[in-house]
């Protein structure tokens, strides 16, 4: 008959899996690190271009956006994309408010 041998050098078990509780794989870990890498970027590109209202700003963010889409950046060109749509909106509506606001401006202060 046979005997099962022990398996040797025994099987080091982490402290989390001692207690039962998963631990990432280094896959995970990685994505979960370029996830939030890319939720970093969004804000800091979100934050840059909220200001955004002139033809020149309109301009470098359309030079960045085709830089970012030569350097293969999904989520990021769906940043930039929409901040040139807000600096297009922010533009019109500063086309559209300033002279009254100027006028407003000049009679009140």
């Amino acid at each position: 008959e046979l005997v099962a041998l022990p398996r040797w050098p025994p099987r080091m078990l982490t402290p989390a899996a001692q207690h039962g509780v998963r631990q990432e794989t280094t896959e995970e870990k990685r994505m979960e690190g370029r996830f939030q890498a890319a939720e970093q970027i969004a804000g800091l590109i979100d934050g840059v271009t909220s200001r955004f209202s002139t033809k020149e700003d309109l301009q470098e963010l359309k030079e960045f956006k085709e830089m970012v889409k030569t350097g293969g950046h999904h989520s990021a060109i769906r940043i930039v994309t929409k901040a040139i749509e807000r600096t297009t909106a922010y533009m019109q509506w500063r086309e559209d408010n300033e002279g009254e606001i100027y006028q407003w401006i000049q009679k009140n202060l």
